[in-house]
């Protein structure tokens, strides 16, 4: 089953073998290649011969054999291609990719060791007399200067003397000169199914390029017989027989979205945005037809931008990252019992404590895309907890983007250690779990332009730094009561919009209709009642008031249900 995800971290999980194993290479010495996480940028070429691979194959899936594992994230690329010569010869990576398929673009991660598989787009391998070497190419695009000594590492063998493989790796760059040529070409395992006649589609991939579209590309077989494409909502398909056209069920699963002579196709009818949808590929021998095994791939549509302010992220769910939200480099980590301010159920923490992460290394948190146009000064309002170890000088970085995603750059950071603006726990040696009352809140004004936001959590040698309930929007919304005296009502409010946990909330005298509070979980950071107007809390509902709440001459605050206010209570009334 292959899987192309462009956009979703995947974390690689061993696997059951996918009909048939071949291994080759039984080396036990280590190295980087051929997933180099260790420089920015790395490349790695490895040719195996025809007769190390044998009879004709339907390539599903390959395996690496991990030594060391780490727990970094890292994008790559992974191609293939047939080749008649069975040594490689220095030359620059966009050569040797050049004629090259396009197997798998995606997040990987090999946290921990033994033999790690990656689903490929399906691949066809022709044996026999005529038989060419494969030729596996994997890219590793880790970015800036790579996890360094926090790399994973690879089992592999020495072909002695026979230049086998050749390597790439470059810090902030993507190298771009001719590779060095060695003999240390790594392990790895092939996972197939024997081909049957019609051969299938080679190649066959699914790359989402919009909210409602997903491209599928594909290599027709030998014969050039046509190819029939069908989709589903699940990874679910019957067995084709007899003949399709656009639109045909197939019974058992899927639905044909395409049949004829073409080697792409663009699925845009009927998608909706941040789904996974599967598709298979058959090639039809006529007249019958008869169909060959089906060829694999999936994608999921890309997420629309957010434009209802504010949104607030607060972790309460299992599913991390949130939808729409990723993560890259080192990987934050959801609790689920522990929450800012004891309110709740979840949140998420960077392990700079772990004796395997190295100083410097980077956790990053990234945004769903942002459409922001809406506000005139949009903020990020955040509740952090975070404790250090003696002597360590942990960080949190907030870094923009206006290009959605492919450079950023710096806004701020608050420090850690023991007197930085992020100690809310002092210092321990062990690990650091927040209570209720060791949490703080911080915001920072987002510039104009920015379409993504990247919280990157930066390791000193410290102790745990926990993150919850992300908040984006204006920093302060106003009563204006147009509507009714509802508070859970966003458009009594300006902007438009119910206060979140981390904004300021001011309630000004003369509008239609004074703030009534008739249910629990109501949030805000800090309540200005100004003069002459007034709130009521009725019998039965909640306020909580994050930081401060003033109350200023001739203004009334009624209190008939339960108010927690964290900070202070300013009474300017005279009376």
């Amino acid at each position: 089953m292959k899987t192309i995800l462009s956009i979703l971290v995947i974390l690689l999980i061993s696997r059951g073998i996918y009909g048939q194993q071949i291994t080759i290479g039984a080396g036990t010495d280590s190295q980087l290649k051929p997933f180099d996480m260790w420089y920015g940028y790395s490349r790695s070429a490895a040719v195996y011969t025809a007769s190390e691979i044998g009879d004709s194959k339907f390539i599903l899936s390959l395996a690496w054999e991990v030594t060391t594992g780490a727990i970094e994230i890292s994008p790559v690329k992974i191609y293939l291609n047939l080749v008649s010569n069975a040594t490689l010869s220095s030359t620059s990576w966009s050569s040797i990719t050049n004629g090259a398929t396009l197997v798998y673009d995606g997040f990987v991660s090999f946290p921990v060791a033994g033999w790690k598989t990656i689903d490929i787009a399906d691949f066809v391998y022709i044996g026999g007399v005529n038989a060419k070497n494969l030729l596996v190419l994997c890219e590793s695009n880790y970015g800036e200067n790579g996890a360094q000594s926090n790399s994973p590492y690879f089992s592999y063998s020495n072909t002695y003397a026979l230049n086998q493989h050749e390597g790439w790796q470059e810090d902030y760059v993507i190298p771009t000169g001719d590779g060095v040529l060695d003999y240390y070409r790594p392990n790895i395992q092939i996972n197939f199914l024997p081909l049957s006649s019609p051969n299938p589609p080679s190649g066959f991939i699914a790359n989402a390029t919009g909210t409602a579209q997903i491209n599928l590309a594909w290599t027709k077989n030998a014969a050039n017989n046509n190819v029939m494409v069908a989709f589903n909502t699940v990874n679910t398909f019957g067995t084709p027989a007899g003949n399709y056209v656009a639109g045909n069920s197939i019974a058992g699963g899927g639905t044909v979205i395409y049949n004829g002579a073409a080697s792409s196709f663009s699925h845009n009818t009927g998608l909706n945005p941040a789904i996974t949808y599967y598709y298979k590929a058959w090639s039809v021998l006529p007249p019958a037809p008869t169909y060959s095994t089906g060829a694999s791939a999936s994608a999921t549509t890309l997420c629309v931008a957010l434009t209802g302010f504010p949104d607030t992220t607060d972790f309460e769910t299992q599913n991390f990252p949130p939808v729409c939200w990723s993560i890259e480099q080192k990987p934050w980590t959801r609790n689920g019992s522990v929450s800012a301010f004891g309110i709740g159920n979840g949140s998420i923490y960077a392990d700079f404590l772990s004796y395997n992460i190295p100083g410097g290394s980077f956790f990053d948190l990234i945004s769903p895309t942002l459409n922001l146009t809406g506000m005139s000064t949009p903020v990020v309002t955040f509740d952090h907890a975070y404790a250090t170890f003696p002597g360590g000088l942990d960080s949190l970085e907030l870094w923009n983007s206006t290009d959605n995603g492919v450079s950023y750059s710096f806004l701020t950071s608050w420090l850690g250690g023991l007197n930085g603006p992020l100690n809310t726990g002092g210092e321990t040696y062990d690990p650091f779990v927040p209570l209720a009352y060791q949490w703080a809140t911080k915001s920072a004004t987002i510039p104009s332009g920015t379409n993504k936001i990247r919280f990157r959590g930066v390791s000193g040698y410290g102790n745990n730094l926990y993150l919850d309930n992300i908040i984006i929007g204006e920093p302060m919304v106003t009563w204006n009561g147009s509507m009714s005296g509802q508070w859970n009502d966003q458009f009594n409010w300006t902007p438009n919009g119910v206060p979140q946990i981390g904004q300021d909330v001011t309630i000004p005298p003369g509008t239609p209709f004074s703030p009534f509070i008739v249910t629990t979980g109501n949030f805000c950071k800090n309540l200005l009642i100004k003069s002459d107007a007034s709130v009521t809390v009725v019998t039965g509902s909640e306020l909580t008031v994050m930081s401060n709440v003033v109350i200023q001459n001739n203004a009334t605050f009624t209190n008939d249900g339960l108010v927690k206010i964290k900070g202070n209570l300013i009474n300017q009334n005279s009376n």
